[in-house]
């Protein structure tokens, strides 16, 4: 996995695959679900040709676990930090559980520029 940091300091981890060019697709997964989560998912997403980008956030998989401050408008801002720093547009955001609430909470912050689809799994 690769590291980034958040606005605040706190590294995130994600996994990339695929085809640089694709259309990305942010996979984020639910409550304490690391990316690796998404592992069954990769392969048939890569395989047609999109750029799969699998999310750690903060607390969970390798990411850092900070003491305190982990709520869903950090997650979203977290989502924020990924896509700016991989320059990811026209994202497709694939979310489970938890991770759908993610998306919400970065569509209510940010709006939805640069976003293609989001899909909701088992919310």
């Amino acid at each position: 996995m690769t590291s980034i940091r958040a606005d605040d300091g706190i590294r995130l981890e994600y996994a990339e695959s695929g085809d640089p060019a694709g259309r990305p697709v942010v996979l984020l997964a639910g409550f304490k679900a690391a990316a690796a989560s998404w592992r069954y998912q990769v392969p048939a997403l890569t395989g047609a040709g999109y750029r799969a980008v699998a999310v750690d956030l903060r607390g969970h998989g390798n990411a850092e676990r900070p003491a305190s401050g982990v709520d869903m408008a950090r997650r979203g801002r977290d989502v924020r930090d990924v896509m700016e720093t991989l320059g990811l547009r026209e994202a497709v955001l694939v979310g489970g559980s938890m991770g759908a609430s993610t998306i919400w909470s970065y569509l209510a912050q940010e709006g939805s520029d640069g976003v293609a689809a989001v899909v909701s799994v088992d919310q």
